[in-house]
């Protein structure tokens, strides 16, 4: 910058989980962002919150790969429900270890359905505890752990309803993608986001209402029209 260099900035996550989940440094993002020539979000909330504060900033959603337009529902004709998570698997924001209670209750109304969670592993700890959980609700029918897949266009395409359970994110890739592969997603509510505003393609319920969470599931794979629509 001091070389008169253009520096560009950009904002994976969204404002509010920065400046709520670090506070201790929260203060200083401001003055650190308007260095910037120009500050990139991934949300126009986000470009309104960060303009406020005189930061120079442009929204520029995520790239979308052509292997995932597909914006057809495509019925699968088997015995089995099948239910995906994607993501890394963590607690914050990603709030992994609530699939355990919701999948303990979808079950009880669908006791064929199961849950494909695809995503690294990043914490250990987490990890190990999710394993516990599913051990302890006697659920490893029910759940797979299918790690990390580079292509996961096939996961959507084998996949009846897509879960969520984050409770913060920026743009989202896996809202994007289930759009476009035409499969109905379940999640925790967050409005801000730029993909949910047509409300279309999605359930939202209140953030870790997991029985909530587990009902829309259960009423999405009983019902063919729903889901198709």
């Amino acid at each position: 910058k001091l070389l008169h260099i253009p520096v560009l900035m950009e904002v994976h996550s969204a404002f509010f989980p920065i400046i709520t989940t670090k506070k201790e440094i929260s203060q200083y993002y401001p003055d650190m962002y308007k260095m910037a020539d120009q500050l990139i979000v991934l949300s126009n909330i986000d470009k309104i919150f960060w303009e406020s504060l005189s930061c120079q900033c442009k929204y520029i959603q995520n790239p979308i790969e052509e292997n995932y337009i597909q914006t057809e529902y495509i019925y699968n004709s088997r015995d089995t429900k099948t239910i995906v998570w994607i993501g890394r698997l963590v607690q914050n924001p990603k709030r992994i270890l609530d699939v355990v209670p919701i999948m303990e209750k979808v079950i009880r109304k669908i006791p064929e359905a199961r849950l494909k969670i695809v995503g690294l592993a990043t914490e250990p700890l987490t990890y190990q505890l999710l394993i516990h959980l599913i051990s302890e609700k006697r659920l490893e029918e029910n759940i797979e752990l299918c790690g990390y897949k580079q292509d996961i266009s096939m996961v959507y395409k084998d996949a009846d309803v897509v879960l969520m359970t984050s409770e913060s994110e920026s743009f989202c890739n896996v809202i994007m993608e289930s759009k476009l592969s035409g499969k109905p997603i379940v999640m925790y509510e967050m409005p801000w986001l730029e993909l949910l505003k047509d409300g279309r393609g999605y359930i939202a319920v209140r953030q870790k209402d997991t029985e909530a969470a587990a009902n829309s599931i259960v009423n999405i794979l009983s019902d063919d029209e729903m889901r198709k629509n």
